[in-house]
């Protein structure tokens, strides 16, 4: 008897019965929010498994196109997205900068919900430094001359500082993500998500990802911004540091109710908190 042999197809079948046992992934990756690595890690390791079914991630140059020519808003478009590869019977995983959709709660229900925040004030830093010095970025680019004062004065931090609620938020109120309306509903349909964290204390995400999906992940840092977190902080004056947290109030309000309810979950010891039954 070939000992190698039979222990090769016991661990074949091991694999396939673990695999089957992982649930269909969506992974709401929010912009500057360390995302990109997780998602790599994400795909890399459904791939190793060989599920034998699609991994579908957003292009998001291609939704920028198809918006610009359809006129139509850039979550709008991204949110169709997210709704036809909800629809498929074949995915194990959806990730990209998808908006918050209310299809996610019919259909399969074995599906599991995914995302990661972000510290609103690092958030917006490492956008603003990210699009202003990254020379080989396809993002929405900020000229080299602009100052972190005159940025925090334009459209594109406002829409920074709200872009978790834009995210989250119900479509009725994308247009006006600053209202209470639209960060009422943004809590309402985070607390629907399964597997919540922050990237400060992405070891607990990845061991809250693990219970509840069986997957193990490692992450690498991907797509980091040329200046570093400590030297963004150690040029922030505190007028600025004052103006950006009151530019991100709607994100911070999402941040603030997220980390409570994680430092109950730790502190009770429980599983994590969330709104939708498995």
């Amino acid at each position: 008897m070939d000992l190698r042999a039979v222990a090769r197809r016991g661990i074949a079948v091991y694999e396939r019965r673990r695999t089957r046992a992982i649930p269909p992934i969506v992974f709401f990756h929010l912009p500057k929010c360390g995302g990109t690595s997780v998602r790599i890690a994400l795909r890399n390791r459904l791939s190793a498994l060989g599920t034998g079914t699609s991994i579908a991630e957003l292009d998001s140059a291609a939704t920028r196109i198809v918006s610009e020519r359809s006129g139509q808003s850039l979550l709008a478009v991204r949110q169709a997205w997210l709704d036809y590869q909800l629809a498929r019977s074949d995915v194990q995983l959806v990730a990209g900068h998808v908006p918050w959709s209310p299809t996610v709660m019919h259909g399969d229900r074995s599906r599991v919900l995914v995302t990661l925040l972000r510290d609103p004030t690092e958030h917006l830093l490492s956008g603003y430094y990210f699009n202003r010095d990254k020379a080989d970025s396809d993002h929405f680019g900020i000229p080299d001359s602009t100052t972190l004062g005159e940025y925090l004065d334009s459209p594109q931090a406002a829409s920074s500082g709200a872009m978790f609620v834009s995210y989250f938020t119900d479509p009725a109120f994308r247009g006006d993500p600053s209202s209470e309306a639209a960060i009422e509903a943004a809590i309402r349909n985070l607390d629907s998500v399964d597997v919540v964290g922050v990237l400060e204390d992405l070891d607990a995400w990845l061991e809250q990802l693990q219970r509840r999906t069986g997957v193990t992940l490692r992450v690498e840092r991907r797509n980091t911004s040329p200046t570093s977190a400590a030297e963004r902080h150690q040029m922030l004056e505190p007028v600025l540091r004052a103006r950006i947290h009151t530019v991100t109030r709607p994100n911070r309000i999402l941040y603030e109710h997220v980390t409570q309810d994680l430092d109950e979950v730790l502190t009770e010891g429980g599983e994590p908190i969330t709104g939708r039954t498995p």
